[in-house]
Protein backbone atom coordinates (compact mmCIF):
# COMPACT_ATOMS: atom_id res chain seq x y z
CA UNK A 1 0.00 0.00 0.00
CA UNK A 2 1.08 3.39 -1.30
CA UNK A 3 1.44 6.76 1.32
CA UNK A 4 -1.17 8.06 -1.06
CA UNK A 5 -3.88 4.81 -1.03
CA UNK A 6 -2.94 5.01 3.10
CA UNK A 7 -3.85 8.17 3.52
CA UNK A 8 -7.25 8.02 1.56
CA UNK A 9 -7.94 5.00 3.90
CA UNK A 10 -7.55 6.29 7.74
CA UNK A 11 -9.57 9.39 7.27
CA UNK A 12 -12.68 6.77 6.38
CA UNK A 13 -12.04 4.92 9.44
CA UNK A 14 -11.65 7.95 11.57
CA UNK A 15 -14.90 8.96 10.10
CA UNK A 16 -16.32 5.81 11.13
CA UNK A 17 -15.67 5.98 14.51
CA UNK A 18 -16.78 9.68 15.09
CA UNK A 19 -13.52 11.61 13.84
CA UNK A 20 -13.50 14.82 12.34
CA UNK A 21 -10.73 15.38 9.63
CA UNK A 22 -10.11 18.83 10.38
CA UNK A 23 -7.03 19.57 8.23
CA UNK A 24 -5.14 17.70 5.35
CA UNK A 25 -1.89 19.15 3.67
CA UNK A 26 -3.16 18.51 -0.06
CA UNK A 27 0.15 19.78 -1.20
CA UNK A 28 2.76 19.73 1.44
CA UNK A 29 5.03 22.09 -0.35
CA UNK A 30 2.26 24.89 0.26
CA UNK A 31 2.72 24.03 4.06
CA UNK A 32 4.87 25.46 6.68
CA UNK A 33 7.68 23.08 6.84
CA UNK A 34 7.60 19.95 9.15
CA UNK A 35 3.55 20.70 9.78
CA UNK A 36 1.98 16.94 9.93
CA UNK A 37 0.21 15.77 7.11
CA UNK A 38 -3.56 15.25 8.75
CA UNK A 39 -5.41 16.62 12.14
CA UNK A 40 -8.17 15.08 13.40
CA UNK A 41 -10.52 15.96 15.99
CA UNK A 42 -13.46 13.89 18.02
CA UNK A 43 -15.56 16.23 19.95
CA UNK A 44 -17.61 14.37 21.94
CA UNK A 45 -14.22 12.54 23.17
CA UNK A 46 -12.36 15.61 23.49
CA UNK A 47 -9.42 14.48 21.55
CA UNK A 48 -6.88 15.88 18.78
CA UNK A 49 -4.70 14.07 16.78
CA UNK A 50 -1.68 15.33 14.69
CA UNK A 51 -0.67 12.22 12.73
CA UNK A 52 2.11 12.23 9.78
CA UNK A 53 1.28 9.66 7.23
CA UNK A 54 4.02 7.57 5.57
CA UNK A 55 4.71 4.50 3.84
CA UNK A 56 6.22 1.07 5.72
CA UNK A 57 9.73 2.58 4.35
CA UNK A 58 9.12 6.09 4.09
CA UNK A 59 11.46 8.78 6.29
CA UNK A 60 10.51 11.44 8.31
CA UNK A 61 12.39 14.48 8.09
CA UNK A 62 14.39 16.48 10.11
CA UNK A 63 11.62 19.32 10.28
CA UNK A 64 8.47 16.56 10.23
CA UNK A 65 10.34 14.91 13.42
CA UNK A 66 11.17 18.46 15.18
CA UNK A 67 6.94 19.74 15.06
CA UNK A 68 5.95 16.18 16.37
CA UNK A 69 8.11 16.21 19.12
CA UNK A 70 6.95 19.96 19.82
CA UNK A 71 3.22 19.43 19.60
CA UNK A 72 3.98 16.18 21.60
CA UNK A 73 5.30 18.49 24.47
CA UNK A 74 2.72 20.69 24.14
CA UNK A 75 0.43 17.97 25.69
CA UNK A 76 -1.21 17.04 22.06
CA UNK A 77 -2.02 13.49 20.52
CA UNK A 78 0.27 13.14 18.34
CA UNK A 79 1.27 9.67 15.76
CA UNK A 80 3.73 8.52 12.85
CA UNK A 81 1.14 6.22 11.07
CA UNK A 82 2.18 3.57 8.47
CA UNK A 83 0.21 0.68 6.45
CA UNK A 84 2.04 -1.88 8.99
CA UNK A 85 0.66 -0.16 11.86
CA UNK A 86 -3.38 -0.27 11.11
CA UNK A 87 -4.41 -2.26 13.62
CA UNK A 88 -2.96 0.14 15.94
CA UNK A 89 -4.53 2.40 14.27
CA UNK A 90 -7.90 1.38 14.45
CA UNK A 91 -7.28 0.98 17.92
CA UNK A 92 -6.72 4.53 18.52
CA UNK A 93 -8.97 5.74 16.32
CA UNK A 94 -11.94 4.16 18.97
CA UNK A 95 -13.15 7.19 20.91
CA UNK A 96 -11.84 5.72 24.10
CA UNK A 97 -9.08 4.17 22.70
CA UNK A 98 -4.97 4.85 23.76
CA UNK A 99 -3.53 7.76 23.37
CA UNK A 100 -2.23 8.23 20.15
CA UNK A 101 1.95 8.54 20.21
CA UNK A 102 4.70 8.58 19.01
CA UNK A 103 6.68 4.82 18.22
CA UNK A 104 9.78 4.47 20.16
CA UNK A 105 11.49 4.09 17.21
CA UNK A 106 10.98 7.92 16.81
CA UNK A 107 13.46 8.99 19.15
CA UNK A 108 17.04 7.93 19.41
CA UNK A 109 17.87 4.25 20.32
CA UNK A 110 20.23 5.26 23.23
CA UNK A 111 21.31 8.06 24.66
CA UNK A 112 24.44 9.41 23.77
CA UNK A 113 27.08 10.90 26.14
CA UNK A 114 28.67 13.78 25.46
CA UNK A 115 32.44 14.39 27.29
CA UNK A 116 34.76 17.01 26.24
CA UNK A 117 37.65 16.08 24.26
CA UNK A 118 39.84 18.93 25.25
CA UNK A 119 42.44 15.94 26.83
CA UNK A 120 43.03 14.96 23.05
CA UNK A 121 44.94 18.15 21.71
CA UNK A 122 45.04 16.37 18.43
CA UNK A 123 41.68 16.81 17.36
CA UNK A 124 40.16 20.14 16.72
CA UNK A 125 36.30 20.27 17.01
CA UNK A 126 34.24 21.37 14.05
CA UNK A 127 32.85 24.00 15.69
CA UNK A 128 32.45 26.09 19.15
CA UNK A 129 30.71 24.30 22.03
CA UNK A 130 31.09 20.76 20.08
CA UNK A 131 31.70 17.60 22.77
CA UNK A 132 32.64 14.19 22.10
CA UNK A 133 29.99 11.65 22.15
CA UNK A 134 31.83 8.65 24.03
CA UNK A 135 28.65 6.59 22.72
CA UNK A 136 29.02 6.44 19.11
CA UNK A 137 32.67 7.74 18.94
CA UNK A 138 31.95 10.92 16.95
CA UNK A 139 31.82 14.86 17.36
CA UNK A 140 28.15 15.83 18.64
CA UNK A 141 26.82 18.73 17.17
CA UNK A 142 25.54 21.38 19.66
CA UNK A 143 23.23 23.19 17.37
CA UNK A 144 21.26 20.52 16.05
CA UNK A 145 21.88 18.43 19.20
CA UNK A 146 22.38 15.28 17.11
CA UNK A 147 25.71 13.10 16.74
CA UNK A 148 26.46 10.13 14.18
CA UNK A 149 24.56 8.05 16.05
CA UNK A 150 21.62 9.80 15.86
CA UNK A 151 21.63 9.47 12.23
CA UNK A 152 21.96 6.20 12.19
Amino acid sequence: MTEEQFRCHVPKIAALRGWTLTYHAHNSRRSDAGWPDEVYGHPKAKRTIFAESKSNTGRIRPAQRDRLQHLQACGFETALWRPKDLDHIVAVLAPDGPRAELPDTFWPRKPHTVHNRSQQASQIPPMPGAGWCGSCDSWFNPITNTCRGNNR
